[in-house]
């Protein structure tokens, strides 16, 4: 699998309460999808054993209002990222 920073795509973004997170093009795949905050500290991860072709959702609602970043890492290869805006 190549990836690129358009390999997943993220909805909606600004969110309040939720993201979906649609991942397709790695069906079939593990991954691990991590959100940091914009001091780095791990606030919340999700680790997927068989990647499908369904949108996955981050519940984001307890999360303060800012500006976070997604990492998706799959079957161990280095992780791609995007920028996710929390707004209550």
């Amino acid at each position: 699998v190549n990836t690129r920073w358009e390999d997943f795509s993220l909805f909606p973004n600004p969110t309040n309460n939720f993201v979906m997170i649609h991942l397709s093009k790695y069906d079939g795949l593990s991954g691990k999808i991590m959100l940091v905050d914009q001091l780095g500290q791990m606030r919340q991860t999700i680790t997927v054993d068989k990647i499908s072709k369904k949108p996955i959702k981050m519940d984001v609602e307890q999360m303060p209002a800012g500006l976070y970043f997604i990492y998706l890492k799959v079957d161990g290869r280095k992780a791609v990222g995007k920028k996710l805006m929390v707004a209550h």
